[in-house]
């Protein structure tokens, strides 16, 4: 299965539209986006992109913007279809997805409403360390964080480095990964082959 993956739309229709054309034209068979559909300072989802969403069916994980869209919407309740709906669809939306021992999720993979604001990448390696010790997938497919970057446990040592650009990036059996997508907003998002085991970044 191809696994096309975006993150952090922030309410960018156009960016969010150029990243599902081009994982498609790849061969994505579903789409995952890892959090922050909506943006905060806009306080609402606009009736667009949440039709973009249904349309292509995309598996939506929630972001701390889409939850405090959410949080805005319940405190200040309208009449207004739109909104109804776009809080309706906030409330669905999961904080983790796990396709057998693949994980996604906006940030940290513990399925709590915390976990949206904690990232991983900090510029070193500590939070990355810790995640890997207390979980046990193969890989974490993360957003929140806009720039790509790789964490990579081999040996018992987490070593953090560049996502390559438009280039295969095997998925070893022996490691384990935690990869931040980046965001649609800054020209990011990937392809994932779950049978070859293999991640693509997509330059937008």
């Amino acid at each position: 299965m191809r696994i096309g993956i975006l993150s952090d739309s922030h309410g960018n229709q156009e960016a969010t539209e150029r990243a599902v054309t081009a994982l498609l034209e790849q061969g994505a068979g579903c789409l995952i986006h890892l959090g922050d559909l909506c943006e905060s300072m806009e306080g609402r989802l606009t009736g667009t992109l949440l039709a973009l969403a249904r349309h292509h069916e995309i598996t939506v994980i929630k972001g701390n913007n889409d939850l405090a869209v959410e949080r805005l919407l319940d405190e200040n309740p309208s009449r207004n279809e739109e909104e109804e709906t776009a809080r309706a669809f906030l409330k669905n939306l999961p904080l983790r997805v796990a396709v057998d021992d693949l994980l996604f999720a906006h940030s940290m993979p513990d399925g709590t409403v915390r976990s949206v604001y904690d990232p991983i990448d900090d510029g070193g390696v500590d939070r990355a360390v810790e995640v890997f010790a207390r979980t046990s997938f193969a890989a974490l497919f993360c957003g929140h964080s806009h720039s790509p970057v790789l964490f990579r446990l081999r040996q018992g040592k987490v070593i953090r480095e560049s996502v390559p650009s438009a280039e295969d990036l095997p998925l070893l059996a022996e490691e384990r990964y935690i990869i931040v997508a980046g965001a649609v907003t800054e020209g990011e998002c990937a392809l994932l082959d779950t049978e070859l085991r293999i991640y693509l970044r997509i330059p937008l």
